[in-house]
C-alpha cells in the first residue's frame, strides 16, 4: 500500500489525494496494535496505558505470498501457483488476492496440492511446500491474505 501511494503520489498528485481513504483503509487492515498518545504529552499515566494481556487487532490474517512457479497440473486445464505460506488456510475458503494494480480480488480456494500433486484439504504448516489453485493468475510477490473479522 505503501508503494502504491507513492508511485501514484509521483504519477499525479491530485490522483494520490482522491484515494486517500483506500490508501488509509489497506494500511488499518494490517495487524497493529491499540494506539495511545504513549509519550507525546509526557509521562504516561494509568489512563494512558493498555494493560490487556493481548492488544493486537487482527481482523485479516496474512496467509502467503505468490511464488515464481506456474505448475500445470496432470488434470486438464487445472493450473496451480506455488505459495510461500505463513498461516493456515483451507479448500473453499474465501480469500483476498493483492494485485499489483493496487486492485484486491476476492477469490475461493479452489483446490490444494502438495509437492507430488496429491491433494490437500488445507494447509497447516508454515512454509510448507503446496501449489494452490485460486482460479485466476498470480504474479510473484502478490500477497494472499483472509478476513477474519
Amino acid at each position: 500500500t505503501y508503494r502504491t501511494a507513492i508511485d501514484d503520489y509521483l504519477k499525479d498528485p491530485d490522483y494520490y489525494r482522491s484515494r486517500l481513504d483506500y490508501y488509509r483503509s489497506e494500511i488499518s487492515k494490517c495487524t497493529f496494535r491499540e494506539y495511545t498518545t504513549g509519550f507525546f504529552f509526557g509521562r504516561p499515566d494509568e489512563t494512558a496505558q493498555i494493560y490487556d494481556a493481548n492488544t493486537y487487532v487482527k481482523d485479516w490474517v496474512y496467509l502467503g505470498m505468490a511464488d515464481a512457479e506456474k505448475v500445470y497440473c496432470p488434470e486438464p486445464g487445472r493450473v496451480y501457483y506455488q505459495l510461500e505460506q505463513k498461516n493456515k488456510f483451507c479448500v473453499g475458503d474465501s480469500v483476498e488476492i493483492m494485485k499489483h494494480t493496487g486492485e484486491n480480488l476476492q477469490v475461493r480456494v479452489l483446490d490444494m496440492v502438495n509437492e507430488n500433486f496429491e491433494h490437500m484439504d488445507s494447509c497447516p504448516h508454515p512454509r510448507q511446500k503446496f501449489y494452490v489453485d485460486l482460479g485466476t493468475e498470480l504474479e510473484t510477490l502478490e500477497i494472499i491474505r483472509s478476513n477474519q473479522a
